[in-house]
């Protein structure tokens, strides 16, 4: 992961470019952090190939093992080898994630608190460029 410096964030919309370079499969990924408080306390956007019950989902990591808050999603995202448009917002308790911007890919219910945002890969490699964060 990386994560932006000396800033939180509560309400939020961050846009980057990410490129996926790994290879395909249905776990093949990138992730979008955010409300990161320390490694045991966060939320993340985990997008992927293929939805199942680890991949493709807005993930809480409160003390515990992750575990899935997503409310809504589609199937998964096709990362192809292009570069795609996310974006990420967040207002209040409430989430949603766009690919390529078309209509939310994830949504989410996720506990109120500020925290770092950043991005990476849970298992993968990807390029990421023109990362912005924007308060409200």
């Amino acid at each position: 992961l990386a994560l932006v410096r000396d800033a939180d964030f509560e309400a939020f919309t961050m846009r980057v470019k990410a490129r996926q370079t790994g290879r395909e499969y249905a776990h093949r990924d990138l992730v979008f952090v955010f409300a990161y408080r320390d490694a045991a306390h966060f939320a993340y956007a985990h997008l992927a190939t293929k939805g199942d019950d680890n991949a493709h989902h807005v993930m809480l990591v409160d003390g515990a093992d992750r575990r899935p808050v997503t409310t809504a999603r589609t199937e998964g995202v096709a990362w192809g080898d292009g570069w795609h448009d996310i974006e990420v917002r967040r207002e209040g308790t409430h989430v949603k994630v766009f690919f390529d911007g078309g209509a939310p890919v994830l949504s989410a219910e996720v506990p109120e608190g500020a925290g770092r945002v950043g991005i990476g890969s849970f298992d993968d490699t990807g390029r990421f460029r023109s990362l912005r964060v924007v308060r409200p």
